[in-house]
């Protein structure tokens, strides 16, 4: 069973803020879309052992799944979770060589040397161009009209987690597996 309510957020990038420390360090966006605020809370570090998650970056990247990606509204759409939309397949989609993924610690001292670096670096250059969009898949929350936001906080409460392959998982999280 896939995740409940998985789809995209699109949207233009405001603010960031990488979160360290033990348990289970985010990495946090706040994305502006069609007049609304969200926040995508992007996990950097497993829970299960090993522990660093697996990164690859393509500058380059071409894939038929952009035609279909660009042709949605700013805003969160819910995806079908089936093989030839726009949900990500990770594993029968061919979006990249697994063999190029390389293990990277959530957070580390020093420039340029884990998951929030990288990040961090690709999410300045979207908020430095305004016709960047940015498309995060994972499971959606909220609105909650009456909670700010945790981190950057808004009115309402309004994000997206579970942003992470939702593919090949293990014991617990098996049941977040799909398309």
């Amino acid at each position: 069973m896939p995740l409940r309510g998985y789809g995209v957020l699109v949207g233009q990038v405001v603010d960031e803020r990488a979160e360290g420390g033990t348990g289970t360090p985010r990495y946090q966006i706040h994305l502006r879309a069609a007049g609304d605020d969200f926040r995508i809370a992007v996990n950097v570090l497993s829970s299960q052992q090993p522990a660093d998650l697996l990164f690859v970056a393509d500058e380059d990247f071409r894939h038929p799944v952009l035609r279909l990606l660009q042709a949605l509204p700013d805003g969160f759409t819910t995806l079908s979770s089936r093989p030839g939309g726009p949900a990500l397949d990770y594993i029968r989609g061919n979006l990249f060589n697994r063999l190029d993924m390389r293990p990277l610690p959530a957070t580390q001292p020093g420039p340029d040397n884990d998951l929030a670096d990288r990040l961090h670096r690709f999410v300045i250059r979207a908020i430095a161009d305004p016709a960047a969009r940015v498309y995060a898949f994972g499971q959606r929350w909220g609105p909650e009209p009456n909670t700010p936001d945790k981190i950057f906080g808004f009115l309402s409460g309004n994000g997206i987690h579970d942003v992470h392959m939702n593919q090949g998982n293990s014991g617990r999280f098996r049941g977040d597996d799909g398309v």
